[in-house]
């Protein structure tokens, strides 16, 4: 094919998709954006754990869950507001009228719930080191087990989903599951000492 050709091509596949998922209006709407995503996924993580990911010192430690927490929130803030726009526009639903506001409670509700989150996890960890005999201490469930990074992705997940957030909680497991193999969906509700081997 020469260059034209391929541009006309280009210029064709873009428009077939544009068709199907461009606003109505003629706008520009913006999906929500899997590295940010990714790293809303990775900051959560570091607060989780940050003797593993955020330094030795608990000085440093405790700066930096901070400004983990302060990124993530900016990070979801903004996620939120896309995905809430484009399923909008997809649906027919109206936006929210302040639709920034509606991210910011729905932020908030979900940081209310992370020391329960925290607390879930803890007793997922500890029915590893129950009950896998491989396990030999708590830490190397930590540093080692990809259900590790599943669930906890997957319980964060959840309660997006459960507060209404479309798209950004199947992206988030969808991450955890290309990093781990293990695909949990983030409709489904785990109680807790949740373990699985060899996912």
């Amino acid at each position: 094919m020469s260059i034209d050709d391929l541009r006309c091509l280009a210029r064709e596949f873009r428009a077939a998709l544009d068709e199907k998922v461009a606003p109505g209006d003629g706008g520009e709407l913006q999906l929500p954006n899997r590295d940010a995503v990714a790293l809303i996924c990775r900051r959560y993580l570091d607060i989780l754990f940050p003797v593993f990911f955020l330094g030795e010192e608990p000085r440093e430690r405790e700066s930096g869950a901070f400004r983990c927490l302060r990124e993530m929130q900016g990070l979801l803030t903004s996620q939120i507001c896309h995905a809430v726009r484009f399923d909008s526009n997809r649906t027919g639903k109206p936006v929210p009228t302040d639709l920034r506001n509606w991210a910011d409670e729905i932020l908030q509700k979900l940081m209310n719930r992370l020391p329960e989150l925290a607390r879930l996890l803890a007793t997922d960890i500890e029915a590893a080191y129950q009950n896998d005999p491989a396990a030999s201490s708590r830490e190397a469930i930590l540093l080692s087990y990809p259900y590790v990074e599943a669930i906890a992705t997957q319980r964060l997940a959840h309660q997006l989903y459960l507060l209404g957030v479309p798209f950004v909680p199947r992206m988030m497991t969808e991450l955890a599951h290309s990093h781990t193999g293990i695909d949990i969906n983030p409709g489904a509700s785990i109680g807790e000492s949740f373990f699985i081997d060899h996912g």
